[in-house]
């Protein structure tokens, strides 16, 4: 058996980033994460559910989005364009089964997060209006994946215990953490660069702004998590990515979740033998 060509890596990372499975990979692992944070009351199948429904609709809403922007991708994205041009097909195949999955799935959420749901999709739909304004995008995207990693996991978690209890630090820490970190990655794949690569002067201060909060929100989460100390290799994740930052589309829209996956599954595998 042969080893896998260069060439056939590359395309498998872009292949894995421009179907939205890192971002919907990411999405399951953060969902896992705050589901081990929250303690062993939130039953594994219900967790698994909400893994799978953060999974789906992340590829959903990422996926629409690119066949929605594919002009405008053109100039900023080339590679992720010609990508998508070329897969139009197999993007709305992935989008069915997806959108039935997740439809599948939301049946069995409660009315709470179906609240939760609604306010993510509206937000995901006029996610092409509003990407414009950088700075806003950072805070509703930001908003909008809380709502589903930590905001779901929490709800059922709570409506398992009937009290919130203990839950309300963990979910704060859960904030915390998962919160620098998936802003720090927002501003780092919004960076812009020059067309031949390389970071104009005025968006180093966006580039050192990204390590400062992720590399913030990793020390106050092992400040303040004690037992949930693992949390911090979520916003160290990012950090790390950000020290490193390469100015290529791919490090922007493949390396940077794939990092934060990464540091999602530390995270899980942390809490799980520590806790």
């Amino acid at each position: 058996m042969t080893n896998p060509r260069p060439e056939d890596r590359v395309a498998l990372v872009d292949a894995l980033a421009y179907l939205g499975v890192w971002p919907a990979g990411v999405a399951a692992a953060l969902a896992l994460v705050s589901g081990l944070a929250l303690g062993r009351e939130l039953a594994e199948p219900a967790l698994l559910r909400l893994m799978a429904f953060a999974f789906c609709g992340t590829t959903v809403v990422y996926d629409v989005d690119r066949l929605r922007d594919l002009e405008r991708d053109r100039g900023s994205a080339p590679r992720r364009a010609r990508f998508v041009a070329a897969r139009r097909t197999v993007m709305l195949g992935v989008i069915a089964v997806c959108g039935v999955a997740s439809a599948m799935l939301a049946a069995r959420l409660s009315a709470g997060a179906w609240l939760l749901c609604a306010g993510a999709l509206a937000l995901g739909l006029l996610h092409r209006r509003l990407k414009t304004r950088r700075n806003a995008r950072v805070a509703y995207v930001t908003g909008a994946w809380l709502a589903v990693v930590v905001g779901l996991p929490a709800q059922a978690w709570l409506a398992e215990t009937g009290s919130a209890g203990a839950g309300v630090r963990a979910i704060a820490l859960l904030g915390v953490a998962q919160g620098s970190a998936i802003a720090a990655n927002l501003v780092c794949s919004g960076i812009r660069v020059w067309p031949g690569g390389g970071i104009p002067a005025a968006e180093r201060g966006r580039l050192v702004f990204a390590r400062g909060l992720a590399g913030v929100g990793a020390a106050a989460t092992l400040a303040l998590g004690g037992g949930l100390w693992p949390l911090a290799a979520l916003p160290a994740s990012q950090a790390l990515a950000a020290l490193r930052f390469r100015s290529d589309e791919r490090f922007r829209h493949a390396q940077l979740d794939a990092e934060l996956l990464a540091g999602a599954i530390l995270a899980a595998g942390l809490l799980t033998f520590t806790r």
